[in-house]
């Protein structure tokens, strides 16, 4: 519908077949576990709804994927990888969005918003501790939390404030020690223990200041609140500062 709804619906069904890299840790059938190729169903549907003659739109979209046999590598070794049984992300997305005209004839306004909400469980038995450690996926946030706004004059000066928020993401640590070899104690999830990481809010800040129709000078500071990423054994700089100029011919 002209300048009030759009609706979306797009599907898809991929294959991926293991490489020769993967392949190639399959030295013996002792190490041979039989791999298959990975098989992904994607659906993606959805509406938008626009105002004020499309300066201003409501977007939401719900997304599902189920991945069967996917392809895991094993970490910390040399072993070949493995299938996992079956994982399915499910979320919905909302995004907000507003242009302005110009306004007192200075400057005009963009914005976004967005809001995502990802259900995301791997369904498996594979008895690979390293694989295999619990119904949750690592460092894949429940919610996550989207914003730019940009500022433009009519003198050239460009203000952009722009960042993201990452909610609930968890890693896998030891719970309890499993029984000692020889004791024949078979494998279970019940040794790991799901750890919330550390929920960061990212932003950024940039101004910039056009010159000569072709050139630009900018300052900016990333990750102004000086805070670090959800992964504790990666934290990411802090604080940082730039300042440069570009040019276009």
């Amino acid at each position: 519908v002209d300048d009030l709804l759009l609706l979306r619906l797009a599907g898809s069904i991929k294959t991926r077949f293991p490489n020769l890299s993967e392949y190639s840790l399959i030295v013996d059938d002792h190490r041979d576990n039989g791999l298959k190729p990975e098989r992904s169903y994607n659906l993606n549907t959805g509406f938008e709804l626009l105002f004020l003659d499309r300066m201003l739109s409501f977007r939401n979209d719900y997304f599902i994927s189920r991945v069967k046999d996917r392809i895991e590598k094993v970490t910390g070794g040399i072993d070949p990888p493995v299938n996992i049984g079956e994982v399915v992300s499910q979320g919905i997305e909302s995004i907000i969005t507003w242009e302005s005209m110009s306004i007192a004839n200075i400057v005009t306004v963009k914005t976004e918003l967005s809001y995502t909400f990802i259900h995301a469980r791997m369904h498996d038995d594979t008895p690979e501790e390293k694989v295999n450690k619990g119904k949750y996926l690592e460092n894949t946030p429940v919610h996550q939390f989207c914003a730019d706004v940009r500022l433009r004059f009519v003198s050239g000066t460009l203000l952009a404030l722009w960042g993201y928020s990452t909610v609930n993401q968890v890693v896998y640590t030891m719970r309890e020690r499993p029984e000692p070899f020889p004791a024949e104690t078979p494998f279970s999830t019940s040794y790991f223990e799901a750890v919330r990481l550390h929920d960061p809010v990212m932003f950024n800040i940039k101004v910039s200041q056009k010159f000569c129709e072709k050139y630009e000078a900018y300052v900016m500071c990333k990750n102004i609140f000086d805070d670090y990423n959800a992964d504790p054994f990666i934290p990411g700089p802090g604080r940082i500062f730039y300042a440069g100029i570009s040019a276009e011919f």
